[in-house]
């Protein structure tokens, strides 16, 4: 009886214990950490309705499926969340990224299968009863066979206890877990920093009443305010990626090969932790201080409080009043910034692009870039952009709130302060400038005080090195009293770096046209107020074509002072002046260098520089074919609409210029197929505005061609071009802003390159020599008409100059009284026949060639040389090209 008993007793034991192998088939390696959501109904359905309008930035997609097939890939966030978990596992996959399936130091419970959930507990309990301990993942070796048959996983570097008390606990973590896997196998592992944003709103010193209860929308969102989110607000939710760090290359690293494995581990442990909090910041920016709070800290300054008791004793004022001067001067000027007015912007500026615009061509690489530096420098970028319209203070931030890149605090001047739009602006980030700080001592130090203080929050800034609006197309000579203070604060410690983007934004058609225009021919610019946004309302019943916005390769003002040996806090007020006009112009090379050609620019330099008063569709499609091959020669970016097709590009723009009577049909021959066309006279300012949009990469070859065409021979050496070169170049510095490192010789080195790679000139028979081909002399005489219309403005100002010395033998005084007169002479001229341009009668181009006459004193004394002798080249030049 008892033999039968042990019998059964051993039969239940080995049926129950095939039984158990049969269940975990085999292995105790049954832990709920493995979460593969694709093969899970529950998981998937969730999965839809909490995360399917979530945007992934796909820009690293690519790079992510390469590295999933060179290596093993990790994903980490900053914090425990079996959401972000979830929403990784179910979402990846649908936009083409290798979904982690291993939650490393993660349990998903509710959502398991009931067996995975049954064969868990099972594992636990059997071999609890055989080794008296619970099974740990990290000592089975778990997630080490796991990863390396081939799935992703995800892990949180701080769980709810924070990382310290599990060191103290010597708990495996898993950063020390992936360390020991990576040090055993030959394929890399690489973990990706991520961060999933429930807002784009920056962190505030004091939350609200809701924060309170429900976690901010920036850092630690609570659990109710993660689902509201996610339901019915979906939009506002995003991942972003930080740059991988590849582990195998991390341990190799000289500084950390010699650490000890726990070292080690907190190395990358920082390393991630910086990755994430830049990437945080370079989204949401830095933590946001109320208005009131950044003008306390300004006003509590101490270089201010020393500067009024100073100037108190100076002045004999009472350091009170000074101060209340102070404050008011501070109110006139400080920002308010608010995401809720960068929300309205943002809704704003889609509008407008859809009604008012064809779109916004973007360019993505260098945004890229932009991302990827922010990542790896804590530093403030300073936005440099062109300024052609009152637009641009709205394209640049929506353009980088929708590439998720915190929106910059904006420079703007105080002609914008005017109600409604001035407190508009200012929640949208601008601070306000008076246009000159002459005479005004403490204004000045307290607007340095509170761009010091921006920045040494952290803040992005934007400013126009223009100054103001370019009425005439083209960049204006750079004005460098912001850059020079920004210098200044970076010089006395407000930041570590600063990081210089240069940004072109150029539009097919400008709204303010008419306007410009106007100023430019001699009227009175309106100052901004209600009733003229009242009146400006006709332009929403038009459309403009399309904007355009790039960027160029940023620059480090650290890594420029280092690579020009250039110690900007020691350097006296001359040299720095110096210094900042000289970095400005780099900065205005760099700009328009990024500058977008367009169809309107091209046909409108096109019409303009044709030799003939009436001319064919098919005459004028060859010299746009002329410019083309030029810039492409040159690398020039050109529009989209002209790479796809330019000849369709050319003739939309052809009969957008007829539509709008800039030129007009002249009906002889009534040929349809190629229509003949004369220019409307009054309309050549306009198209001079559009075609000085891509003067910048035809001025070297205007220079070069005049200086062939007044060499008067077909062979040539370049080197015989400089002087003539040289003398356009200062002829008209105030004009075009050339690169002042390139020297002439290398402008007319890529000039005569180009030309010969489009058959206007061909090697001569003689070293280093080339000769002019008929056709190219035609050629020439294109892109030396490029300069004709400056040369007519500076005739105009030269005669006028020597008539007025000759009548009066007094010097100009009145600079304002001078412009009115220079016009009316050159209305004069243009009614007299004595120049054939009307767009030389720019009040700006006559400024600058009076400013360039009065600095060479041209009609000073008795000496008439001087002025002879530009009055007689100029018009040599003008011959040459009629």
């Amino acid at each position: 009886m008892l033999h039968w008993i042990k019998d059964a007793s051993a039969g239940t034991a080995r049926f129950i214990n095939r039984s158990i192998d049969k269940a975990l088939g085999g292995t105790y390696n049954h832990f709920l950490s493995l979460f593969p959501a694709k093969d899970n109904p529950l998981a998937s359905m969730l999965g839809r309705l909490l995360f399917s309008k979530i945007a992934i930035s796909t820009d690293k997609a690519q790079l992510l499926n390469n590295l999933h097939q060179r290596g093993i890939i990790i994903y980490v966030s900053k914090r425990s969340s079996k959401l972000e978990f979830l929403m990784c596992c179910t979402r990846y996959e649908k936009h083409g990224l290798p979904a982690p399936e291993l939650g490393i130091g993660i349990k998903i419970v509710l959502l398991q299968p009931v067996s995975r959930i049954f064969r868990a507990l099972l594992s636990q309990v059997i071999y609890f009863f055989k080794n008296f301990s619970f099974l740990n993942p990290y000592k089975a070796n778990y997630f080490e066979k796991e990863l390396t048959a081939g799935r992703a996983g995800f892990f949180s570097l701080f769980g709810k206890r924070t990382f310290y008390p599990k060191l103290i606990r010597s708990k495996t973590t898993p950063v020390q877990e992936l360390i020991r896997i990576q040090r055993k196998i030959d394929k890399p592992v690489f973990i990706v920093p991520q961060v999933l944003f429930y807002s784009k709103r920056p962190l505030k010193t004091k939350p609200g009443l809701l924060d309170f209860f429900f976690g901010g929308f920036t850092k630690r969102p609570g659990k109710l305010r993660r689902i509201f989110t996610l339901l019915y607000n979906p939009k506002n939710t995003f991942v972003e990626f930080c740059e991988p760090v590849n582990l195998k290359d991390f341990l190799e690293h000289p500084d950390n090969r010699q650490l000890r494995d726990e070292h080690q581990a907190l190395a990358l442990r920082r390393l991630l932790t910086s990755r994430i909090n830049a990437l945080r910041q370079r989204v949401t920016g830095p933590v946001l201080k109320s208005r009131e709070e950044i003008k306390e800290a300004v006003m509590g300054s101490r270089r201010l409080q020393l500067f009024i008791e100073q100037m108190a004793a100076e002045t004999n004022k009472p350091v009170r009043q000074l101060s209340k001067e102070a404050y008011e001067y501070l109110d006139e000027i400080a920002a308010n910034y608010s995401m809720n007015c960068i929300m309205i912007y943002d809704w704003i500026l889609t509008w407008m692009l859809k009604h008012l615009f064809d779109g916004m061509v973007v360019d993505n690489e260098n945004l890229k870039r932009l991302k990827q530096i922010s990542q790896d420098r804590k530093a403030p970028f300073i936005f440099v952009p062109t300024h052609k319209s009152h637009f641009d203070y709205l394209i640049l931030s929506y353009v980088l709130y929708n590439n998720n890149i915190a929106c910059p605090h904006i420079a703007a001047g105080k002609n914008l302060s005017f109600w409604p739009l001035g407190p508009i602006f200012r929640g949208g980030g601008a601070f306000f400038m008076r246009r000159t700080f002459k005479g005004q001592k403490l204004y000045s130090k307290v607007f340095f005080e509170y761009i010091y203080r921006i920045l040494q929050e952290g803040f992005n800034i934007e400013f126009f090195l223009e100054g103001g609006r370019s009425r005439t197309g083209k960049m204006l000579t750079p004005k460098t009293g912001l850059l020079s203070i920004i210098l200044d604060a970076y010089a006395q410690g407000a930041c570590s770096d600063l990081i210089f983007v240069p940004v072109n934004i150029g539009y097919d058609r400008i709204i303010e046209e008419d306007s410009y225009i106007k100023e430019v021919k001699g009227g009175e610019k309106e100052s901004e107020s209600l009733p003229q946004l009242i009146k400006a309302r006709k332009t929403l019943k038009s459309r403009y074509g399309k904007v355009y916005l790039n960027l160029n390769k940023p620059l480090s003002i650290k890594d420029y002072l280092a690579r020009t040996g250039v110690d900007l806090a020691s350097l006296d007020p001359d040299t720095r002046r110096e210094f900042v006009k000289k970095f400005s112009l780099k900065l205005v090379n760099r700009i328009d260098r990024v500058t977008t050609v367009t169809p309107y620019g091209l046909v409108s330099c096109a019409i303009l520089t044709c030799p003939r008063k009436r001319f064919t569709s098919d005459y004028l499609m060859s010299i746009m074919e002329t410019y083309l091959a030029y810039l492409q020669c040159r690398g020039v970016r050109l529009a989209d609409t002209i790479t796809a097709n330019h000849l369709y590009a050319f003739k939309n723009a052809l009969d957008s210029f007829v539509s709008r009577k800039l030129i007009e049909h002249f009906d002889i021959d009534n040929d349809r197929e190629n229509p003949l066309f004369t220019i409307n006279e009054n309309k050549r300012p306009t198209m001079e505005y559009y075609k000085n949009t891509c003067i910048c990469f035809f001025v070297p070859a205007s220079f070069t061609s005049l200086a062939l065409l007044e060499a008067e021979t077909f062979l040539f050496k370049p080197e015989e071009l400089l002087k003539e070169f040289d003398f356009l170049r200062t002829l008209f510095k105030n004009e075009f802003v050339l690169n002042a490192e390139e020297p002439s010789e290398q402008f007319v080195e890529e000039t005569i390159d180009a030309f010969l790679k489009n058959g206007i000139v061909v090697p001569g028979e003689t070293p280093d020599s080339y000769s002019i081909t008929p056709e190219g002399l035609k050629k020439l005489n294109l892109f030396g008409a490029f300069m004709a219309p400056y040369f007519e403005a500076y005739l105009i100002v030269i005669n006028y100059l020597k008539q007025k010395k000759a009548s009066s033998g007094e010097k100009p005084s009145d600079e304002k009284e001078e412009l009115k007169s220079l016009l009316a002479h050159g209305r004069k001229m243009f009614k007299n026949n004595e120049i054939e341009r009307l767009e030389a009668v720019s009040k700006l181009t006559l400024r600058n060639a009076y400013h360039f006459f009065m600095e060479e004193q041209v009609v000073s004394g008795g000496d008439k040389t001087k002025a002879d002798f530009y009055k007689d080249k100029i018009q040599t030049y003008l011959t040459l090209l009629t």
